[in-house]
């Protein structure tokens, strides 16, 4: 069996998006540096997500207007370059050979719906933990942040804050906030 080194280095700590809009699509990129001395080449992949609430795209393009996120690879080594969904699994980079620096730019994308076109008698954004300056940011486009915890020194998501952190299905929070929504 082969035995190579894989060396890999991601530009930032953290992507941010920004503040959506309707009337655009939000990006930010982030780089990945991989060099591998193996004959038989290297697969970046996604291991794990947590924290969808958007749509996952699935038409291969992040549309302004519509309420959707996705990703695009970019680099000699790139598996797609269309807009995908983030899933576990999903090969981003890969070469048949050894490779030396190269290059695969991650390219998140998002965008919403406009919820203010709808002229709500009132917006209110709850969440349970959040970084202080996100905060800011909601509290600058809402009426109402009900937030638990806002944090200085953010853990970077919200599982990191609970003992025991399981994943609700999208189809559940739409049954019961349309429990709700009768009014």
């Amino acid at each position: 069996m082969e035995k190579g080194i894989l060396s890999m280095s991601i530009s930032g700590t953290a992507l941010n998006l920004g503040t959506l809009d309707i009337g655009a699509v939000s990006s930010a990129s982030t780089v990945a540096t991989i060099t591998t001395d193996s004959f038989t080449g290297y697969t970046l992949s996604i291991g794990s997500v947590s924290g969808t609430v958007l749509t996952a795209v699935s038409d291969g393009a992040v549309t302004a207007g519509s309420e959707e996120y996705g990703m695009a690879v970019s680099g000699a080594d790139a598996a797609f370059a269309d807009d995908r969904g983030v899933s576990a699994g999903l090969a981003l980079a890969s070469a048949n050979s050894a490779v030396t620096s190269r290059e695969a730019t991650l390219t998140f994308k998002a965008a919403i719906e406009e919820l203010k076109a709808k002229k709500p008698a009132k917006t209110v954004v709850a969440v349970p933990v959040a970084p202080d300056d996100a905060a800011a940011e909601i509290e600058a486009e809402v009426d109402e942040l009900v937030c638990l915890l806002r944090e200085k020194y953010y853990l970077g998501a919200v599982g990191a804050y609970y003992e025991y952190f399981e994943q609700t299905e999208d189809d559940e929070v739409i049954d019961i906030l349309s429990e709700f929504n009768d009014g």
